[in-house]
């Protein structure tokens, strides 16, 4: 995973020389869902700590994504422009389609990053484009966590820029007439208590705990004031995550991938 500065022009690219004609080709499409856990929650009995895990909203602007049959050459599918999407729900929203070769591809990319005064909307409303616009946010979320007896409520906006790549496991297979690549965005991530991705475990227990002025409210210059050297069940690998908002993101760039 790396990360650098999404393009900012709009651009839908079929790469298919004249060649190409006659060969037979199928329709590729692209689309963005939430989880599971992010359309209908964490439950208690999926956290370490017992808490339920909730979100009410969560946006992300995605950035440029390709499709090419191997990484060394063209793409025959691309988006360059920042899109703006509310992803808190598990039906798969279209991002892009179009006739390809039929074959298999193997390399597929996409970025989440800081919105940018060119991004448009995906599937948002114009005040959304604009809040995520001044807020420069790659990511944006509202929900709250709640163990029965306290609740926290949380609306946190992320900066961090991500390219995914290589992330499927197995070529894109376009066997038939269409074929779907489908990227599936995983709030839940954020909540993990491990940056290296091995044995995670869902916690809010020591989030809810940041709440030091007791209004219910867990906000990011909280998150800052809580040192993860006093986390003891949160790993930052080899990374130097001196808060917990440090920690959270950096789990913020592990949210997407492509799933199968």
């Amino acid at each position: 995973m790396v990360r650098f500065d999404p393009l900012i022009s709009l651009v839908l690219v079929l790469s298919l020389a004249s060649c190409m004609a006659d060969e037979d080709t199928v329709e590729l499409t692209i689309t963005l869902n939430g989880s599971e856990y992010l359309a209908n929650g964490i439950p208690a009995t999926a956290t370490a700590d017992g808490y339920t895990i909730e979100f009410s909203r969560f946006l992300i602007n995605l950035g440029p994504l390709a499709v090419a049959e191997e990484w060394s050459v063209p793409p025959v599918l691309e988006v360059t422009a920042d899109r703006i999407w509310e992803v808190s729900d598990s039906d798969p929203l279209q991002v892009v389609s179009g006739q390809v070769p039929s074959a298999a591809y193997q390399a597929v990319t996409y970025q989440i990053a800081p919105a940018r005064s060119t991004s448009v909307s995906g599937n948002v409303i114009a005040a959304d484009v604009d809040f995520m616009r001044e807020g420069a946010f790659s990511i944006y979320l509202e929900g709250q966590g709640s163990n029965g007896v306290s609740l926290k409520r949380f609306r946190w906006g992320f900066r961090s820029a991500t390219v995914y790549e290589q992330c499927p496991s197995a070529p894109v297979e376009t066997d038939g007439s269409e074929a779907v690549v489908p990227i599936k965005i995983r709030g839940e991530q954020l909540f993990c208590d491990d940056v290296t991705g091995t044995g995670c475990q869902f916690r809010f227990a020591e989030i809810a705990a940041a709440d030091k002025d007791g209004d219910d409210q867990v906000t990011i210059k909280e998150l800052l004031s809580t040192s993860t050297a006093d986390l003891p069940d949160h790993h930052p690998g080899e990374q130097f995550l001196p808060t917990l908002w440090d920690f959270m993101t950096q789990l913020s760039t592990t949210i997407g991938c492509v799933n199968r």
